[in-house]
C-alpha cells in the first residue's frame, strides 16, 4: 500500500437532525442572553374585544 491510498476521506459530521438541534439550542441561548428569558413565538394573539373575566377583574394600582 502506498501513502496515497491511506489518505483520509472526508466524512460527514453528524446528521441534519443533530445540526438543527444544535442550531435551536444556540438560538435559544442567545435569546435568553439578550432578553433575560425565553420568548414565546407560538403564542396566539388574543383580541382585546373578547370578554375576559380575569383581565376585567384585575385591580390596577
Amino acid at each position: 500500500m502506498s501513502k496515497a491510498s491511506k489518505k483520509k476521506t472526508s466524512a460527514t459530521v453528524g446528521t441534519l437532525a443533530e445540526y438543527v438541534a444544535a442550531w435551536r439550542k444556540a438560538s435559544r441561548e442567545d435569546e435568553i442572553a439578550s432578553h433575560g428569558h425565553s420568548l414565546s413565538l407560538s403564542r396566539v394573539h388574543t383580541s382585546k374585544k373578547v370578554y375576559n373575566r380575569k383581565r376585567d377583574r384585575r385591580i390596577e394600582w
